[in-house]
């Protein structure tokens, strides 16, 4: 046996002549002859099974010539042949399985669900309603969609499968297999039931914990789309559109997704917002360079622009556009048309009349592309005054929409012949037609209704049916626990009489251990009472060192007072010095330079003063030292008393570090204003504010009401004492600074700080 099949497998290798040269190149070629070497040195019939089963779907996934089909057949034939001496059938049927596949691939339909209904077999012979369920659906999978015969077989398949997922609880395939069948319902039209299925997609995806179910969101747009309900359709499409964005879907799902979004906004009037969705496909597409998908969305975006008026860009649009199916150059066509006609451009317009007649002619007198089109081509005819082309027209398009069982197409037939015979004077026969159109939207708004109820019906079944099963649910429950309860019952009795011949045991340990525990307990009192001492005695030492630590707490914060204090007094001393100094000086400027020194030292003099008045020898009241600050240089000043100080201070407490650089700032700013803003006797204003932000920061802003910096002047080349004092206080705060003309001179300089703050306000006369 072993000889025989090692002979088959050197028989598919030679159905590969080229298969040495592509070895380094096809990682395929390489699965295959790994396998081969996996089964020659295989020993069990069933490994050897697996084998030949992987080896034939390896062939079968990656066909490139019809011999790759006959070697996957002649694996799938020595497979079968194991398979029948073998426990349990499972090997059987997914060798069948295999069988069939390679019979569909090879266009034997018949013959492959045969194949496949002998796979069935076996594994419900074998049990395993996995394996079951898995071919159900793969059987269903061999029957059309588009013949009505076949999709009502593949939907009964498709509904066994979902029984066999039910009683194994994979609920991800549930999700596939209620996914497949709401979308086989709504291609059958019935639409509710396609609801209740992709709904209960959505509850199996969600225990499965599956997140790619932009097409369950997709198939529910449409269905409700297809029943006017819009505002349902909006809400499930833009959760599709959700969905996909975030697993970031590269599928032509998001293209259907952006579309019918915006077929949505354009029922509901919305155009800007169809053609915002429109473009974003546009995009999409061109970005994966998805073709499938480009037609639909131009023509629709076309169209949307023509209904806003847009006809010049449309135009534009659809004459750049080239198409390979002749359905889309009719739809090009036909907007082109209707966009010219807009226009009142009817010569251009009959350019493209005649190329939708010439197409049309090409195409089946069925074609429901040409429903599209129609109602354009009548409108040219109607507004050309074209009316016997016009009713040869509306034949067309009445013949096809009857074809197709289309009802509303058969209203809006009778509403242009209504049109047609008003213009022309025939009105009794447009009056007949209006009524005719009357009646067929009247029994379609009783269709709608009818659908309605069904869906309602169907929702009450539905949920009837959960009901009952979990009542049927919880009487197995209870049954289950009862049986339970009297197992319990006499495994009790049997552990009453064990606990009552082990209790009197249990007892005397029980005794034994009591005294023994007395004994114990006794030494460790004992040993407590020599601890307790002990600790007592240690209490007494901590309070000795704690009263030490108060007391050299208190020595220390009396002696950083000495020491704000006797740095205030040294400031004062040589302020002092420097007044007296200014005495014997007649040079203006250097008077001026040590007024300006006698200014800073002050303004750090006055913080040492409030650290050593103050019981917070670490933090400043900003509010305090501010007044007092601009009192002492508004006093320096006594040519200008005409000048007012506002006052916008919150209550900040701040870091000597902070406090000394704020300081410098506003005695460099407010010593600069009444130097160079006001001339004496003249009036004037100088406002500090001090506020907080709610992003963590505090504004120190200084401004007058002067004349204002020059057109010319720049803060980066500014190398004056002041100026290069502030910007250097401004970094070492970590701020930022910048000066501007606002009614003024404007300094403002951005801290960090978070310091909840209430804002006062002072004025000083």
């Amino acid at each position: 046996m072993k000889k025989h099949i090692i002979k088959v497998l050197t028989v598919i290798g030679l159905m590969f002549p080229s298969a040495n040269r592509l070895f380094a190149q096809d990682k395929f070629m390489q699965q295959r002859i790994s396998l081969e070497k996996d089964f020659q040195k295989a020993k069990a019939d069933t490994l050897k099974i697996s084998i030949l089963i992987k080896l034939g779907k390896n062939l079968l996934d990656h066909q490139k010539e019809k011999n790759d089909l006959r070697a996957a057949a002649d694996a799938a034939d020595r497979a079968l042949r194991l398979s029948k001496s073998i426990d349990p059938k499972t090997y059987a049927g997914r060798v069948y399985e295999l069988k069939s596949s390679i019979l569909e691939a090879d266009g034997k339909m018949p013959e492959a669900r045969v194949l496949q209904k002998m796979a069935i077999k076996y594994f419900q012979a074998a049990g395993d309603s996995l394996m079951t369920g898995d071919a159900y659906r793969k059987l269903g999978r061999t029957y059309s969609y588009q013949d009505r015969r076949e999709l009502a077989e593949r939907i009964k398949l498709d509904s066994i499968s979902l029984k066999c997922y039910i009683k194994t609880k994979q609920f991800l395939k549930m999700g596939y297999v209620l996914e497949s069948l709401g979308d086989l319902n709504h291609i059958r039209n019935e639409i509710p039931m396609a609801i209740s299925y992709l709904n209960q997609a959505l509850v199996a995806y969600d225990k499965a914990k599956f997140k790619s179910v932009q097409g369950v969101y997709q198939y529910l747009t449409v269905c409700y789309y297809q029943t006017g309900d819009l505002k349902q359709a909006l809400r499930f499409g833009l959760e599709s559109q959700r969905v996909a964005e975030a697993v970031k879907d590269s599928t032509d799902m998001t293209a259907h997704i952006y579309n019918h979004l915006g077929k949505i906004y354009m029922k509901l009037g919305q155009l800007n917002k169809a053609i915002g969705y429109y473009k974003t496909g546009l995009a999409f597409v061109k970005r994966y360079h998805d073709d499938n998908m480009q037609p639909t969305l131009s023509m629709n975006l076309a169209q949307s622009l023509i209904f806003t008026h847009k006809e010049p860009e449309a135009i534009q649009m659809l004459k750049g556009m080239h198409f390979k199916e002749t359905d889309d150059e009719y739809i090009k066509a036909g907007l082109l048309l209707y966009a010219h006609t807009s226009l009142k451009e009817y010569q251009l317009a009959d350019r493209y009349y005649q190329e939708t007649v010439r197409l049309a002619a090409t195409m089946d007198a069925l074609n429901t592309t040409k429903i599209f089109i129609f109602p354009f081509v009548i409108r040219y005819l109607f507004e050309s005054r074209r009316f016997d082309e016009a009713i040869r027209a509306i034949d067309a398009c009445e013949f096809n929409y009857r074809g197709n069982h289309n009802d509303m197409g058969i209203a809006i037939s009778h509403h242009w012949r209504f049109k047609l015979d008003s213009a022309q004077g025939k009105y009794i026969p447009a009056i007949n037609h209006l009524h005719a159109e009357q009646i067929i939207l009247d029994s379609l708004m009783n269709v709608t209704k009818v659908k309605s109820i069904a869906q309602m019906e169907i929702q009450y079944e539905t949920e009837k049916k959960e009901q009952q099963l979990l009542l049927k649910n919880q009487n197995i429950q209870l049954l289950t626990k009862q049986g339970q309860l009297q197992k319990a019952s006499l495994e009790n009795a049997a552990l009453i009489r064990n606990i009552t011949i082990g209790g009197a045991i249990i007892l005397i340990i029980l005794l034994l251990i009591t005294y023994s525990r007395y004994q114990i307990k006794q030494r460790s009192h004992l040993h407590l009472q020599e601890q307790q001492s002990t600790i007592n005695k240690k209490n007494h030492t901590l309070e000795a060192l704690v009263n030490d630590k108060d007391s050299l707490l208190q020595e220390k914060e009396w002696l950083l007072k000495e020491i704000h204090h006797r740095v205030k007094n040294n400031l004062q001393i040589v302020i002092s010095l420097l007044n007296s100094q200014s005495c014997y000086l007649d040079n203006d400027a250097a008077l001026s330079a040590i007024r300006e020194s006698q200014h800073r030292m002050h303004s750090i003099s006055l913080i040492h003063q409030k650290l050593y008045q103050s019981d917070n020898l670490a933090r400043i009241d900003m509010v305090e030292y501010i007044i007092e600050l601009t009192n002492y240089l508004k006093g320096s000043f006594d040519g200008k008393k005409n000048v007012k100080m506002v006052l916008e201070i919150e209550p900040v407490s701040m870091d000597v570090a902070q406090a000394v650089p704020v300081g410098l700032i506003i005695n460099e700013a407010v010593t600069n204003a009444f130097k160079y803003a006001f001339r004496a006797g003249n009036d004037g204003v100088i406002m500090i504010a001090l506020e907080e932000t709610e992003s963590g920061f505090f504004f120190l802003t200084i401004s007058d009401n002067g004349p204002g910096l020059t057109s010319d002047f720049d803060i980066n080349q500014c190398n004056s004492l002041g100026m290069s004092l502030m910007k250097g206080l401004s970094h070492q705060l970590n701020g930022q600074i910048e000066l501007f003309n606002s009614n003024g001179l404007t300094l403002r300089i951005k801290v960090p700080v978070i310091i909840p703050v209430i804002k006062e306000l002072f004025v000083l006369g």
